[in-house]
């Protein structure tokens, strides 16, 4: 079983990560805010205490964060120094697209695979598994 893990727990995230466990992944999740990760947990999700502790439980870390800008920053200081080789990074958000490109470079120089999926349908799509999800990444990494 395929292991993923969940950074943000907030609308779109936290309602994403009981769909996952209902569709049979096993997920670890992790939020800032410790409250949104014992309803994951409640929910039957692993948590997380940390970042590292997320990304080394995992093969696949996706990202459900509130601005381009916080995903910047979180995939440079936290993500590029972890993740290894054959891991896979899904953004959920709206990430502004050149920075998309200059941090899958950086992933890509480690192995790791940044796939851009925005989402769209919101809180309820992501409670219902009825998200329309618009992936893009470098050919073979799907």
């Amino acid at each position: 079983m395929e292991r993923l893990g969940m950074i943000g727990l907030g609308q779109m995230g936290g309602a994403m990560v009981p769909t996952l466990l209902r569709a049979g992944f096993s997920v670890w999740a992790y939020d800032l805010r410790p409250e949104r990760v014992a309803a994951a947990v409640k929910a039957g999700a692993r948590g997380a205490q940390h970042v590292a502790e997320l990304v080394a439980a995992v093969e696949v870390v996706m990202t459900s964060l509130p601005s381009s800008a916080v995903f910047v920053q979180v995939a440079e200081t936290e993500l590029l120094p972890l993740m290894r080789s054959g891991q896979v990074l899904i953004d959920l958000g709206t990430t502004v697209a050149g920075e998309t490109r200059r941090l899958a470079k950086a992933f890509a120089e480690r192995g790791v695979a940044l796939l851009d999926v925005p989402v769209s349908g919101g809180p309820h799509g992501s409670a219902t598994g009825t998200l329309h999800m618009f992936c893009r990444g470098r050919s073979g990494d799907l």
